[in-house]
């Protein structure tokens, strides 16, 4: 049954690229348009034919299978099941009229200011999931700072800057008014992230191209390696500002400008100088913050960190035991990210601390994409994803940085 199905599916496939070839710059409209209708329902028919060697091939199986990556059976209802098949043969068919219909039928759309208004389909969860999995790996600085969903862009984060006053008093004295706390409020800003990914359409109708684990894999690498640069050193105009776009000061806390964390200098003009400095990044912070403390570098800074050693020749980078765990650097973990900065004059390579309390990222809406097929460029299928996200850095006493300068 199943090897008649494929050949019913391939004879469908070639109908279908042979209809595409036959358009030329030369054809007259209404050929070409007739062309592209045989086209759309020879596709229609190869999708249907696809799942029906899929069901053929779950029912010869003890049970059900899910396709995709790290999903399990128990996370994926019926309905998230059907909308991310619909939006998987809309990826390979775009112009057609029935994998639209169907993909509006089953696309869990809220009225609501989360729903995207720029036109497009919302990435079903099935796949926008292994997208983001992707999309963290590309920026290893989403897990460790405070994450948040929003329905407006005009959010405004309250933050208390821990000027409340106290007293002593005997058992029977009266009790003074204390001072109240007074709260400040860093206001996230926003932009759209996108990526831009395309693919030829030969690849589209190949019937073993995985088209929707393909997206997620070129569209999340995408969107991390964007939202990285963004957290670091966004400038805030359409984009989330980042934690180092107001230079950092060398004040203590209170007395700093708005928005600006502290450094250390680290005694030499243009480098890290000995392994003092990084004693110093540690204590320099409240206890409060330095329990959750945390060091972010790139990968060229770790490479000079972890050959510094004590003054018993000891290394104070250790690798972590098991293949997930992070290293550490005198006993704190260490997340490596690429958009930080290089050792250089004036930078600001190495950050410790709190980066939860430190930064927020704030997601408005859902991923939308938009298929380019065959519009802008003959040949090529184009697919523009896309999501607000605003952040703001959010408590600057909470990390510290070293600046490679002699002050």
């Amino acid at each position: 049954m199943i090897q008649e199905l494929q050949k019913q599916r391939s004879e469908k496939l070639m109908t279908a690229r042979r209809c595409i070839r036959s358009i030329k710059d030369d054809t007259p409209m209404d050929e070409a348009r007739a062309l592209e209708r045989e086209y759309d329902l020879a596709m229609a028919e190869v999708e249907e034919l696809q799942d029906r060697i899929q069901d053929e091939r779950d029912n010869s199986l003890s049970g059900p299978v899910v396709r995709g990556e790290n999903i399990s059976c128990a996370a994926v209802d019926d309905s998230s099941n059907n909308h991310s098949q619909a939006f998987a043969r809309w990826l390979r068919a775009p112009r057609d009229d029935r994998a639209r219909q169907e993909l509006h039928q089953t696309e869990p759309r809220a009225a609501n200011t989360l729903t995207s208004t720029q036109g497009g389909f919302i990435v079903p969860e099935v796949i926008a999931r292994p997208m983001m999995m992707r999309a963290r790996d590309a920026n290893t600085l989403r897990p460790i700072v405070r994450t948040i969903q929003v329905s407006s862009g005009d959010v405004v984060l309250p933050l208390s800057n821990g000027d409340t006053s106290s007293g002593w008093v005997a058992e029977l004295d009266a009790r003074p008014k204390t001072g109240e706390p007074t709260l400040s409020g860093p206001k996230p800003t926003f932009g759209t992230t996108y990526a831009l990914v395309e693919a030829s359409e030969e690849m589209v109708m190949d019937s073993t191209f995985d088209v929707a684990q393909w997206f997620s894999a070129e569209a999340g690498a995408a969107l991390g390696e964007a939202e990285a640069l963004s957290v670091v050193s966004g400038s805030g105009v359409a984009k989330p500002t980042g934690i180092l776009h107001t230079s950092p000061e060398s004040g203590a806390d209170g007395s700093r400008s708005a928005g600006a964390f502290k450094y250390l200098a680290s005694g030499l003009a243009a480098d890290l100088g000995g392994t003092d400095i990084l004693a110093d990044l540690i204590y320099d912070l409240k206890a409060s913050y330095r329990s959750n403390g945390r060091w972010v570098m790139n990968s060229k800074t770790a490479g000079y960190i972890r050959k510094l050693k004590d003054g018993d020749g000891r290394s104070l980078w250790a690798d972590g035991l098991a293949a997930m765990e992070p290293a550490r650097l005198l006993g704190y973990p260490v997340t490596l990210s690429e958009a930080m900065p290089d050792i250089g004059a004036d930078a600001h390579p190495i950050g410790f601390g709190d980066w939860e309390r430190a930064y927020v990222l704030a997601d408005r809406g859902a991923l939308t994409v938009t298929v380019d097929d065959n519009i802008t460029t003959p040949g090529l299928v184009k697919w523009y994803i896309r999501q607000r996200v605003g952040g703001i850095g959010y408590d600057n006493n909470a990390v510290r940085f070293v600046k490679c300068a002699l002050t």
